[in-house]
């Protein structure tokens, strides 16, 4: 009966531990701006669904022409995605460096 007891307490941990890992995983993706594969095609759907003007982006008056859940949907993936460009801007930034940007050598050369 104890091992009865243990076998299923251990299994309930590690299903619970499988959550939590599944959701620290999405959350991870959102910080770090990468939609999953499901964010994607919400977003594809979205722009096929209210893209008037057939150029693949959305402007202010198609997204003021969705539905408030479509637009809060919309806009909460956009975030995401916002988020991921800030960074790799930041990145970028920080990585990119010309010469010209570099500080000037300060030692002096003899004469």
């Amino acid at each position: 009966m104890k091992k009865l007891l243990c076998i299923t307490l251990g299994l309930c941990f590690l299903g619970i531990a499988d959550i939590h890992a599944a959701k620290s995983a999405k959350k991870t993706d959102a910080k770090k701006g990468v939609l999953t594969e499901e964010q994607k095609t919400t977003v594809k759907d979205l722009v096929a669904k209210y893209d008037t003007n057939k150029d693949g982006k959305m402007d202010k008056d198609e997204i003021k022409k969705m539905t408030s859940e479509d637009a809060a949907k919309y806009k909460s993936l956009m975030a995401v995605v916002k988020k991921a460009d800030k960074k790799a801007a930041k990145a970028g930034d920080k990585t990119t460096e010309t010469p010209a940007e570099k500080p000037a050598d300060k030692t002096e050369s003899p004469k």
